[in-house]
């Protein structure tokens, strides 16, 4: 179940089988409205997902004939196949802009990163080698992030290209199906969900104002 929130932060993308099949949902984080249908498929749709900054949606699809490709749903409703070839594609993220697509796929016999225009057209720049999966921007767009293993890389991405060598950031145990970590907005703090033994989480909570409460817990901790 992947969430992530829309550009101006006013709603909550999730995706659920509350309609009988994955589907996308969308609601107001104030709680002010119940859960839409953001986007929908003929054929399953994977649960990592990603929202470009004029409310387009990049997803995933289970194909039975090319097992999974992916597919761009506009602020329109349209919805064309952006990489569809016999190799699995997943894990798709829209940089910041809309401008670059970050994905996963095992075209070369393992999973690895690539990038690519957000249009699906171009010669894919392979980011990884020896693997590399659940691509994630910063929120400026200037890195990305992937996870191999236990391990968080980071690479500088410049006009859609990788910029220099990865380096390793962060190292999470347990990281709950390799895809639940995001980067703070300060670019040096990592939050990740570590599953626990036999812990299977069914919920989403949304937690607003969360610095402004660790800073309050924080100073009431640090009375004498």
């Amino acid at each position: 179940m992947g969430a992530t929130f829309s550009p101006d932060e006013r709603e909550v993308y999730f995706g659920s089988t509350r309609g009988g099949r994955w589907m996308i949902w969308k609601v107001p984080i104030d709680g002010s409205a119940p859960p839409n249908i953001a986007a929908q498929h003929a054929l399953a749709i994977n649960s990592v997902f990603s929202i470009g900054p004029n409310g387009e949606i990049v997803f995933s699809v289970r194909d039975p004939t090319t097992r999974a490709d992916i597919w761009l749903q506009d602020a329109a409703g349209t919805q064309p196949a952006l990489i569809a070839t016999q190799a699995s594609e997943g894990s798709p993220a829209l940089s910041p802009n809309g401008a670059t697509l970050a994905y996963v796929s095992d075209v070369s016999g393992d999973n690895e990163v690539y990038l690519i225009p957000a249009s699906g057209k171009g010669v894919p720049v392979q980011v990884t080698s020896g693997g590399g999966g659940a691509p994630k921007f910063s929120r400026d767009g200037s890195v990305l992030l992937y996870s191999m293993g236990r391990h968080i890389f980071q690479i500088a991405v410049k006009d859609g290209q990788p910029a220099g060598d990865a380096i390793q950031r962060f190292a999470v145990d347990n990281l709950l199906g390799g895809e639940s970590f995001a980067l703070a907005p300060d670019g040096n703090s990592l939050f990740a969900v570590q599953l626990g033994a036999g812990a299977i989480p069914r919920e989403i909570r949304v937690i607003t104002d969360f610095f402004d409460e660790i800073e309050r817990v924080t100073a009431e901790g640090a009375k004498p």
